[in-house]
C-alpha cells in the first residue's frame, strides 16, 4: 500500500473498532468493505479477522458479567463448521465475485437494520436456529470476515437486552475468530507481509475501540447504529456498483 492508503487504512481501522467498541459489532461491516478497494479479498479477511480479534478481546472482557454461554455455546459450535467452507469459498473464488457478493450482503443487511426488520422466534423454538444461524455465520466470516449479520438479527430479533447482546456477540466473535486465525495461518494466509499491515492497522483500531467503550454509555445506541448503518450501505452499494460492472459487460459481449 502507498503512503494515502496506509492513511485511509488507519482511518477505516479507528472508524471500526469505534463501532465496536460502542455497539458490540460494526468492525468488519465497516473494514471489509472499505479495506477492499484498496486490497484484494485474500489479504483483507485474515486482516479484518486479526483486528477483529484484538477487538472483540477487550470489548469480551469490558462485557463479561453479561455472557450468556448457553446461547454462545452453539452459535460458536455452527461457526467452528461454517468457517472451512467459507475459507474454501474465500480461495477458489474470484476476487471481484466475492466484492459483488460483500456489497449485496452488506446493503441488505444495512437495510434490514435500517428498516428494523423483525420476526422474533417463540422462546422454544429460539435454540433450534443457533447452530444454523452459526453455520452461517461462520461461512460468512470465512469468506468475507462479516460473520455478525446472521448472529446480530438473530438476537435484535429477540429484543435482548442491550448489554447482553454486547457481550454474547463479543464473545462469540472472539470464539470463533481464534479459531479462524488459527485455520489462515496453517494455510499460510497470515504472513509477515500481513504483519506489516496490521503494524499500522492495529493502533488506529485499538484507539477506535477505546473512544467506543469509554462513550459506549453516554452515546443513544439508535442514533449511532442509524448513522453507522447509513455508512456502511453507502458502501456496499459502492463496492457491489464498483466491481458488477465486468460481470454486465461480459454478458452482453
Amino acid at each position: 500500500m502507498g503512503p494515502m492508503e496506509w492513511v485511509i487504512g488507519a482511518l477505516v481501522a479507528a472508524a471500526a473498532g469505534l463501532a465496536q467498541g460502542c455497539t458490540g459489532f460494526g468492525l468488519a461491516l465497516i473494514a471489509a468493505p472499505s479495506l477492499m478497494f484498496i486490497l484484494p479479498p485474500t489479504l483483507v479477511v485474515p486482516t479484518v479477522v486479526v483486528l477483529s480479534t484484538l477487538n472483540t478481546f477487550i470489548v469480551a472482557w469490558d462485557a463479561r458479567r453479561h455472557v450468556r454461554f448457553r446461547m454462545v455455546g452453539p452459535l460458536a459450535l455452527g461457526g467452528f463448521i461454517g468457517i472451512p467452507l467459507g475459507i474454501t469459498a474465500l480461495l477458489h473464488l474470484p476476487d471481484a465475485l466475492i466484492k459483488v457478493f460483500v456489497g449485496l450482503f452488506v446493503t441488505a443487511f444495512s437495510l434490514a437494520m435500517l428498516r428494523g426488520w423483525k420476526k422474533p422466534l417463540r422462546h422454544g423454538d429460539r435454540p433450534k436456529v443457533l447452530i444454523p444461524v452459526g453455520i452461517m455465520s461462520g461461512f460468512f466470516g470465512g469468506s468475507t470476515s462479516m460473520g455478525g449479520p446472521p448472529v446480530v438479527l438473530f438476537l435484535a430479533n429477540q429484543d435482548t437486552q442491550k448489554n447482553i447482546f454486547r457481550a454474547n456477540v463479543v464473545t462469540y466473535f472472539l470464539t470463533i475468530n481464534i479459531y479462524s486465525i488459527a485455520l489462515f495461518t496453517a494455510i499460510g494466509q497470515i504472513t509477515w507481509s500481513l504483519a506489516g499491515q496490521l503494524a499500522v492497522l492495529i493502533p488506529a483500531m485499538l484507539l477506535g475501540t477505546y473512544i467506543g467503550i469509554r462513550y459506549a454509555h453516554r452515546i443513544p445506541e439508535q442514533r449511532f447504529q442509524r448513522i453507522a448503518m447509513g455508512i456502511v450501505l453507502a458502501m456496499g452499494l459502492l463496492l457491489f456498483f464498483t466491481n458488477i460492472m465486468p460481470f454486465i459487460a461480459l454478458f452482453q459481449s
